[in-house]
């Protein structure tokens, strides 16, 4: 995806064709490339891309779905015992995420120098996968991270 994009939409660094190809396939899609303006090629080449990533979603999704029904399915059909309550779950499940959206702002905040609630609307976007597209890192450092916070935080979060 990261070459195709760096041909498709050339003249973009590798960073950017990297920070591009990631909010894709995460689905977070902020927007701020449009690999469809331009020629048919280019068309063709997203398509191509598109659909690609479409499909590995699908089959991501998919196998997760299945892992969590079977987990479900042990669960309800051969209980373990656990010694943590719900509530407890809950919370730590929560303080876990507070973190990621704490990281992700405050790391943003310093590398784009946005302020704190922009940073943080930035993480909270981000991790909801909605990419809305009118905050994004400018930067080739806030790129960077966003590449990893992408894949990371919203991974992390998938775990909690």
């Amino acid at each position: 995806g990261t070459v195709a994009e760096k041909v498709m939409l050339e003249p973009i660094s590798w960073i950017e064709a990297l920070y591009f190809a990631v909010s894709t396939v995460t689905t977070v899609g902020y927007g701020d490339y449009n690999p469809v303006q331009g020629t048919r090629h280019r068309r063709l080449v997203h398509t191509i891309f598109i659909t690609f990533h479409m499909a590995y979603i699908v089959v991501g999704v998919g196998t997760l779905g299945a892992a969590v029904a079977l987990l479900l399915e042990s669960q309800l059909h051969h209980p373990i015992k656990s010694t943590r309550s719900l509530s407890a779950t809950v919370g730590r499940a929560a303080i876990g995420c507070a973190a990621l959206v704490c990281t992700g702002a405050l790391a943003m905040s310093s590398i784009e120098q946005w302020d704190l609630l922009q940073g943080m609307y930035w993480a909270v976007v981000t991790l909801s996968t909605v990419g809305y597209g009118h905050i994004v890192p400018q930067s080739e450092q806030g790129r960077l991270f966003a590449v990893a916070f992408m894949l990371v935080g919203i991974s992390l979060e998938v775990a909690l």
